[in-house]
C-alpha cells in the first residue's frame, strides 16, 4: 500500500521518481531531462525495454545506465583497456543528470507511511559502507581462492572494527561464508 500511496498517485500528493518533473520550471513529465536521458542512453547503447511504459527519465532507468558504464569500466580495466572515457561519462551523466537524487530521496522520506520507505529513502553514501572480501579483482574475474581470501582477510577485519557498523549485510556467496564462517553458500541460507 504504501509503495502505491507513494509512487502511483494513490494519494494527494505521490512522488514522481522522473527527472524532469524534478528539473524542469514547471515540474512536468516528459520535458528536456527526458529527451536528453534518452540520447545519452542510445550513445552508450542501452535500449529500454519495449515492456517499459513509463517516462524514460524514470531513476531506475537512469541507475540502470550507471551500472552499465561502471560493468563496461571494470571490464575495460580488466582487459588492460583505459577505462577514463567510460569513467569521464559516469561523472557526466551523475552531475548532469542525477542530481535531483536527493530532492527525490528528501520527498520520500517526507510522505512515506512505512519504515521500509523511510528508511531507504535516507540512506546516503555516509551511512552505508561497502567492502569486498577481496582487495582486488581475481583475473577473468573467476571466483577468489581460499587462499587469496585469506590474505584480504587482516585488512576486512581492520575496516569493519575501524567502522563499527551496526549490522551487516552480504550480498554475495563468498561474503555470506566469510561472515557467518560457513561452508553454506547464500543460495542454500537464504534461498531463491
Amino acid at each position: 500500500p504504501d509503495y502505491n500511496q507513494l509512487f502511483l498517485g494513490m494519494s494527494a500528493h505521490p512522488v514522481a521518481p522522473y527527472e524532469s518533473v524534478y528539473t524542469s520550471e514547471e515540474g512536468l513529465l516528459m520535458q528536456e531531462a527526458r529527451d536528453e536521458a534518452l540520447r545519452v542512453y542510445r550513445l552508450w547503447g542501452l535500449r529500454v525495454p519495449e515492456s517499459f511504459d513509463l517516462p524514460e527519465d524514470h531513476i531506475a532507468l537512469e541507475l540502470e545506465l550507471m551500472a552499465c558504464l561502471a560493468d563496461r569500466t571494470r571490464a575495460a580495466a580488466e582487459a588492460g583497456e583505459d577505462p577514463t572515457g567510460l569513467i569521464a561519462a559516469q561523472r557526466a551523466f551523475l552531475s548532469e543528470h542525477l542530481g535531483w537524487a536527493a530532492a527525490l530521496c528528501d520527498d520520500v522520506e517526507k510522505r512515506a507511511r512505512t519504515a521500509f520507505y523511510y528508511g531507504i529513502a535516507g540512506l546516503t553514501r555516509e551511512e552505508v559502507f561497502i567492502a569486498n572480501v577481496l582487495k582486488c579483482r581475481p583475473p577473468s574475474n573467476r571466483d577468489p581462492r581460499p587462499e587469496e581470501i585469506q590474505a584480504c582477510t587482516p585488512f576486512l577485519r581492520e575496516q569493519t572494527r575501524t567502522i563499527d557498523p551496526e549490522f551487516i549485510v552480504t550480498l554475495g556467496n563468498f561474503s555470506t561464508k566469510f561472515i557467518l564462517k560457513t561452508d553454506v553458500g547464500i543460495t542454500r541460507l537464504h534461498g531463491t
